[in-house]
Parts: C-alpha cells; sequence; structure tokens
C-alpha cells in the first residue's frame, strides 16, 4: 500500500514537472520596454484639495513623459467608489510636441459632496505607457482626495514661534461655523501643519487630536510632532489681550526637545 501512494506521488509529480516543461516551451519572453515611452505623474500631485461650500471642486493634474518627441496623446483612467462623484474629466492627456508636460482636468459635482467628508478619486496611466521594467520613483497612478469646508477668514494676527522658526509671522486664524472650532493653517511656515482647537465659556483651549504635525524634518530625527497632554491649564485664550495660548511638547520618534510655549496675537478681526 505505501508503494502505491508512493507511485500516485510520483506520477503526480511527473504530471506537474511535464506540465511545467510544456509552459517552457511555449513561453515566450515579452518584448522589451521603450524607457523613452514611460509616462507618469509627478510625485507632488498626490495631496488633498479643499474648497469652499460655494466653490466649484475642480483641479488639474500634471502628467508627464520621458521623451519630448512628437505630439500624442495618453489615456487617462479616472475612478472612484462614489456614485456620480465625477462631473467631468479630461480622459486623454494631450502633449504637444517638443514638450513632456501635459494637464488633465477633474471637476467633481459639489451638490454631491458631504461637508467635512474626503473623497479620494484616482487617476491611472494607460498601462501600455508607462515601463514596468524599469526601476524607477515614477508612479502610473496618483490619489486626490476632495474636501469640501467651511472656513472662513476670522483674525488677522501674529503667531510667536521660538522652536523652529525662532520668529513671530503673520498669519490667519479661520472659524469653521459647520464644527465651531478655528484653524491655524501651517503656524510653523512648513507648507504643512494646521492647530485646530475650540475655546469653552471659560477661554480654556481644547483640541480634537492628540498632536499635531509641524511639517518640519530634523535633519537628524526626523519629523517634529507637536503633543499637547499634560499641558491642559497652559491652553488657554487671554480676552483682554486677544492672545490664544498654547503649549506643546515637541518630540520625535527617539524622544522630545521639551516642551515650547506658542501664542497667537489677534490684530485684526476679519469677521464679517
Amino acid at each position: 500500500m505505501k508503494f502505491a501512494k508512493y507511485l500516485i506521488i510520483a506520477l503526480a509529480a511527473g504530471v506537474l514537472s511535464v506540465s511545467c516543461t510544456d509552459d517552457e516551451d511555449n513561453y515566450v519572453p515579452a518584448p522589451a520596454s521603450d524607457v523613452k515611452s514611460s509616462v507618469y505623474f509627478p510625485e507632488n500631485q498626490n495631496g488633498t484639495h479643499a474648497f469652499l461650500l460655494e466653490e466649484n471642486v475642480e483641479v488639474t493634474v500634471d502628467v508627464k513623459r520621458e521623451d519630448k518627441g512628437a505630439a500624442r496623446t495618453v489615456k487617462i483612467d479616472f475612478s472612484t467608489v462614489h456614485d456620480d462623484l465625477i462631473k467631468s474629466c479630461d480622459n486623454v492627456a494631450t502633449f504637444k510636441e517638443g514638450e513632456d508636460v501635459a494637464k488633465v482636468k477633474v471637476q467633481l459635482n459639489k451638490e454631491k459632496m458631504e461637508a467635512f467628508k474626503n473623497y479620494a478619486v484616482y487617476l491611472n496611466v494607460d498601462p501600455a505607457e508607462f515601463n514596468p521594467y524599469k526601476q524607477q520613483d515614477i508612479t502610473p497612478s496618483v490619489r486626490l482626495n476632495f474636501v469640501r469646508e467651511d472656513y472662513a477668514p476670522f483674525a488677522k494676527g501674529e503667531f510667536n514661534d521660538p522652536f523652529i522658526a525662532e520668529a513671530a509671522s503673520q498669519k490667519v486664524l479661520e472659524w469653521s461655523e459647520i464644527l465651531k472650532v478655528y484653524r491655524l493653517s501651517d503656524p510653523w511656515g512648513t507648507g504643512e501643519g494646521e492647530i485646530i482647537f475650540s475655546v469653552d465659556d471659560k477661554n480654556k483651549i481644547h483640541y480634537k487630536t492628540l498632536s499635531f504635525s509641524t511639517g518640519y524634518v530634523h535633519p537628524k530625527y526626523g519629523l517634529i510632532s507637536a503633543f499637547w497632554e499634560g499641558f491642559e491649564n497652559k491652553q488657554y485664550y487671554n480676552a483682554e489681550k486677544k492672545v490664544y495660548n498654547f503649549h506643546f511638547d515637541m518630540k520625535v520618534s527617539a524622544g522630545s526637545f521639551g516642551d515650547v510655549h506658542y501664542t497667537f496675537a489677534v490684530k485684526e478681526s476679519l469677521m464679517k
């Protein structure tokens, strides 16, 4: 019985072996990919695009190619999981002769979008136009996030940053009537990051998240984030001086740089 069992296994292995051999005999190598045919999206195209409630939701995206040859068109596919979200889009990227950048536009139905909900739209280059055999830092697809919001300018003021910028800078504080929160965008001057907070009837400042990314990447320790937990008593609004006070522990993955006190002093009201 054992012999029969081994025989069956051996026969099965033989069949598998023959099958693999047949596949190898019939295998035809794929044609070499033309490196110059690569079409892709620049890395900086990914991101979130915010629009006010009354604005049309529309963006233009760059598409690049690795050569600047003859004029040509390349198919672009758009996709999303949200029904009827895409109002219109360019389904081809048109490259002019001698140019390596083309633009495609996508417009969403703002009536189909809820306030402060993220909507993702994916753009994909025709696979025939992308070189899969070359190791490269480019991508044939891009994800765009769209959000409608009601943030409006609330006040102009001066944000004092004694840690990263080591200086004061002019900023605009915004207010959302829907969320009942304030937003201070790009407070650290890195092009990223925001502080979102509310103020209660006792002028105490409250946050919705435990930390905020500063957008600043330390050359040795990496991204620095601001954490408020443990400093609740140092988060407040001075109504007499019109100064918002923030106190954060500035951390990286390896540890803390220590706690830092920030202020935003209102200089001019922008509320209508």
